[in-house]
């Protein structure tokens, strides 16, 4: 919802619990859909429980938004700005497969915390996407829609706080996180505005069809 501009009103929750799911598994759910949805002033309105074999959590978000911002409205010219350091939940995944049980990248990846506040001043871009899929293929999707090149600036995306600190989490190659990594709860977008503050200029919209 935020990274069409908009603001998320009401959830509708559906859950296919297990045998051993209990009234104290199902409070916790409960409060823990809640909490995050009262961050942004959301109500859960409805929504179906029932029994299943193995734990199944569906949750749909239903927003409003006057002027959508969608991937087609980017200019040559535009600044790509993302809201922060890509790469930390494709870091938390490969440490808990690795046997690790705690860090700020499984944190990342687990209970991930979204900027809120900063996805709202977002709403001057051109043109945005959430990075759940990985950076490169999502500014991919933008260049295409809007028939533009994208160009990015490595200097600029190490110079992001953490980029270090990711590059020592793993063995995996570092620009393999940042730019294929996925599961980001982070916005990238193109602007042609001020440049809104807490967020990265990390490239520019350029002639062309590639990233």
């Amino acid at each position: 919802i935020y990274a069409m501009g908009g603001d998320p009103k009401y959830l509708l929750v559906s859950a296919g619990l297990t045998s051993d799911f209990g009234i104290a598994e199902i409070k916790a759910l409960a409060n823990g859909i809640k909490s995050e949805a009262d961050l942004v002033g959301a109500v859960i309105v409805g929504g179906d429980i029932s029994r299943a074999e193995k734990l199944v959590i569906s949750i749909s978000v239903f927003g409003e938004v006057t002027s959508p911002i969608t991937r087609s409205g980017a200019k040559v010219g535009d600044s790509v700005i993302i809201s922060g350091l890509p790469g930390k939940s494709a870091a938390g995944l490969f440490q808990l497969q690795s046997g690790v049980t705690d860090s700020t990248f499984i944190s990342a990846h687990k209970k991930p915390v979204l900027n809120y506040e900063l996805a709202k001043k977002f709403r001057n871009a051109n043109a945005m996407c959430d990075v759940s899929d990985g950076l490169l293929s999502e500014l991919n999707h933008i260049a295409s829609a809007s028939n533009v090149g994208i160009e990015l600036d490595s200097k600029l995306i190490s110079a992001i706080p953490g980029f270090k600190e990711l590059g020592e989490a793993t063995e995996l190659e570092i620009w393999d996180l940042v730019l294929a990594g996925g599961e980001d709860h982070v916005f990238v977008a193109t602007t042609s505005a001020d440049i809104p503050e807490g967020a990265f200029v990390i490239g520019k919209v350029v002639t062309g069809s590639d990233v």
